[in-house]
């Protein structure tokens, strides 16, 4: 076994000037190391009062003790004593209390320093609970939205990147958003004035709902519609803003109102397409039409095509109709689940052509024709949730033809899961299909993402991402 080793390393990290005028601080004496039976001395000493962080550095640089900080003088903590000159004992154990292994160690004296983040210790983006809803991003990646933790349960919007990696967060909004710019959160100011926003508002999610969430994307918009809530929701991608709600009189529970399933946008952004239930109280009832609303709010909510009361088949009717997705040329796709099939209409309303497909309740536009479906194992309820076993995943090509099919494999460790959502990020060649899950009891914080490369004419799974947050943690000591 090696000995312990330990070598001095002194930085002073100026940083300008601190103190006015007078001048940049320094060592006026410079750290020295004596190892002795009770530990590890180290001595120094700085110029005048400054900030002092002292820490014990592995062989490759990693921090293995914080040994002591703050401001020297004759305020300063322990174990720092009072003035310029310092004597420490390091007792060759880590931050845990542990004893260090044999091995190289050296110590960093760090002076003048100013706060600045480095990196977020025990923290993993991903493990965000329930996946209850997915939209691909016109500019690439997908956006996901989560249920969120305890206590709060707070929804979350994430970014990810076409590699399954985490981007960046669209909701909650950055601190820097300013609130006239965002009418869609309602907020109080502060005796100082500082606005705090109200976020629980923006996206409830009632208890007795199906845990999934309509999402969809256009025009540097992303459009999200909590199940059973009362508006349909407009973010900015970009900067986070949201926008005053869309459809509050149209949208929510009760008898008249559409409580969405399904949720298409035009590529302009300036079109809403939607599917939904009536949920009146416990009586719940399907709605066999494609309704649409421009994205302003400026007309009321309307069919598009289908009567809302009548199911029926041909090409002008449907039965319990569920995944809506827009292509490149602004046509909309209908998961007409009731009547086994994929239909095709233009912007206006007008039947183009429908796909044999058994029990479609997802479907996703690929780039250059076709479509991919997400096809049920079971006929679904007008109401509650569509459970990931004996699902499949189909890919179809631009003349209607069947090319790939993959049974859904959840990841194990998490459950029974249901289907919330389909999206496809064709912003590059391969496009990628991604499927978002959430557990089917609800309340259980399992979820999880499933991908597919589209290689060819088939489909290939890429390695799932779960998003349980009751999953151990990776990073970290703790």
């Amino acid at each position: 076994m090696r000995p312990l080793v330990v070598a001095a390393l002194g930085c002073a990290l100026t940083a300008g000037r601190v103190g006015g005028s007078e001048g940049p601080v320094g060592f006026s004496a410079g750290p020295k190391v004596a190892v002795g039976k009770d530990g590890v001395r180290i001595e120094f000493a700085a110029s005048r009062a400054t900030d002092v962080a002292v820490e014990i550095l592995d062989a490759k640089g990693g921090t293995v003790r914080h040994l002591a900080a703050g401001v020297l003088g004759k305020n300063a903590p322990e174990p720092l004593g009072k003035g310029m000159a310092q004597s420490l004992v390091w007792d060759r154990k880590d931050d845990l209390g542990k004893d260090v292994p044999a091995g190289n160690y050296s110590v960093r004296v760090g002076l003048g320093l100013k706060p600045a983040l480095g990196k977020i210790e025990n923290f993993e983006p991903l493990n965000a609970g329930e996946v209850l809803g997915l939209a691909g991003l016109p500019g690439g990646g997908v956006c996901i939205l989560n249920r969120g933790g305890y206590p709060d349960f707070l929804p979350r919007l994430i970014v990810l990147g076409r590699d399954g990696a985490y981007v960046r967060q669209i909701f909650p909004p950055p601190a820097g958003l300013e609130p006239e710019k965002s009418p869609g959160i309602r907020f109080f100011r502060r005796g100082d004035g500082c606005w705090v926003p109200i976020l629980g508002e923006v996206m409830p999610r009632p208890k007795d709902s199906p845990p999934f969430c309509p999402m969809a994307a256009g025009g540097g918009s992303l459009a999200v519609v909590p199940f059973g809530a009362s508006a349909l929701r407009l973010f900015d991608t970009g900067t986070g803003a949201l926008a005053a709600p869309v459809a509050a009189d149209s949208l929510g529970q009760g008898r008249g109102k559409l409580s969405p399933r399904g949720l298409a946008m035009s590529p302009d952004g300036k079109w809403f397409y939607l599917t939904g239930i009536e949920a009146d109280g416990r009586q719940i009832r399907a709605l066999h039409a494609v309704y649409r609303l421009p994205s302003d709010g400026s007309v009321p909510l309307r069919p598009l095509a289908g009567d809302p009361g009548k199911p029926g088949k041909g090409e002008t009717f449907f039965d319990t109709p569920i995944g809506l997705a827009a292509d490149k040329d602004g046509n909309i796709l209908v998961g007409d689940s009731g009547n086994d099939r994929v239909a095709v209409f233009s912007a206006d309303g007008r039947f183009l052509r429908a796909v044999e497909v058994r029990s479609p309740v997802f479907v996703g536009a690929m780039p250059g024709g076709g479509f991919v479906a997400l096809s049920a194992g079971a006929p679904p309820s007008p109401a509650r949730t569509f459970p990931a076993g004996g699902a499949r995943l189909l890919r179809f090509g631009a003349d209607g033809r069947q090319l790939a099919g993959e049974d859904l494999k959840t990841p194990r460790g998490v459950g029974k899961l249901c289907a919330t959502g389909l999206a496809v990020d064709a912003s590059k060649d391969p496009a990628i299909v991604w499927l978002s899950l959430a557990g089917e009891a609800g309340e259980t914080g399992a979820g999880a993402l499933l991908r597919w490369e589209c290689r060819g004419t088939g489909l290939a799974a890429l390695d799932p991402i779960v998003t349980s947050y009751r999953r151990p943690q990776t990073k970290g000591p703790y």
